[in-house]
């Protein structure tokens, strides 16, 4: 059974999906890519993130490159850097609606689920073909002119643009094989701030392949019908925490966990520890070397643990229900 919302964890709970009306985002399909695990928690079961702090200096660099963009379209211009790299400004009436969250949108029948994104801009090539742009800022002393001088090469990018090429496909429009990444990154050496960003503009060429988008859809699909949560993967930074989180909350680790940890102590920590809560003499522990100081501390620990054991054993013996 899916959870349902409610006032009682209106805090934390979504909706979930809604199985007579499935969309996927552009987002959500990422998700499910780092973790169907967590994607399943978040995007069917509805138990929401804790919301991150935004961008909002980003987004405002979005803002004015859009109505700059527009400003242009308007007096029917081309900027300088389209010129450069042969394209121009596409006039498409439904472009304000498509740069709406979520506001492209694309209604597959045969699997009765929407898909949707939210592009930054179109372009045109020399060739008729609509090209998709997304912006993105950044500050960083090296130039950004190609896939691989983008942060993890650009894998996250590129899947999103190919999303969006996806979903203008499936609604007839004649797409470039070619997206672009539209940069503003500014200047990491200027000595003149006075509360000016200067940037540099490049257009970042991604070959498209939008292949894996119809298989990954089925993917997800099948495991919103079957209401099965994935498993934790070793490749999931949030799976590798949850892991770990529940190995130090479990009291039966509680001795390794704290041999792992004076494994890391200095002697002197070591020692005093030995003296102070196990009633050692110093002199005793003078001549010892590390290895031998921590024998002594293992051992101490294994036998505070059987006794721990002993007492639970005799108390669960003797409780009477």
């Amino acid at each position: 059974m899916y959870l349902k919302y409610n006032d009682q964890n209106k805090n934390t709970m979504g909706k979930g999906i809604d199985l007579n009306d499935i969309v996927l985002s552009r987002t959500s399909i990422e998700e499910y890519i780092k973790s169907p695990h967590f994607w399943f928690i978040k995007r069917v079961l509805g138990l929401n993130d804790n919301p991150g702090p935004g961008w909002p200096l980003n987004s405002q660099v979005d803002n004015m490159a859009k109505s700059t963009n527009d400003f242009y379209r308007e007096n029917k211009k081309t900027p300088k850097l389209l010129q450069e790299n042969e394209l121009l400004l596409a006039n498409i009436d439904e472009l304000s609606s498509w740069r709406n969250i979520n506001g492209m949108k694309y209604f597959d029948e045969n699997r009765n689920v929407t898909i949707c994104g939210g592009i930054d801009d179109l372009y045109l090539n020399s060739k008729g073909e609509y090209v998709i742009i997304d912006y993105k800022s950044t500050s960083t002393q090296k130039r950004i002119l190609q896939q691989s001088d983008v942060f993890n090469n650009g894998e996250i990018y590129k899947r999103q643009l190919e999303i969006y090429k996806w979903i203008l496909e499936n609604k007839k429009l004649k797409m470039s094989s070619i997206g672009y990444l539209h940069y503003f990154n500014a200047s990491t050496i200027r000595q003149d701030f006075n509360f000016n960003l200067k940037f540099e503009e490049t257009l970042v060429p991604i070959e498209l392949d939008t292949s894996w988008i119809d298989p990954i859809i089925d993917e997800m699909l099948l495991v919103i019908k079957n209401n099965t949560c994935p498993p934790m993967n070793d490749k999931c930074d949030r799976c590798i925490y949850m892991t770990n989180y529940n190995y130090l909350l479990d009291p039966k680790n509680e001795n390794e966990i704290k041999k792992i940890n004076y494994s890391k102590k200095t002697m002197k920590e070591i020692k005093n520890d030995l003296i102070s809560l196990y009633d050692y003499n110093e002199k005793e522990l003078k001549k010892l070397k590390k290895d031998d100081l921590l024998d002594l501390i293992y051992e101490k620990l294994n036998e505070n643990e059987n006794k721990r054991n002993q007492i639970f054993d005799m108390l669960n013996t003797n409780i009477v229900f």
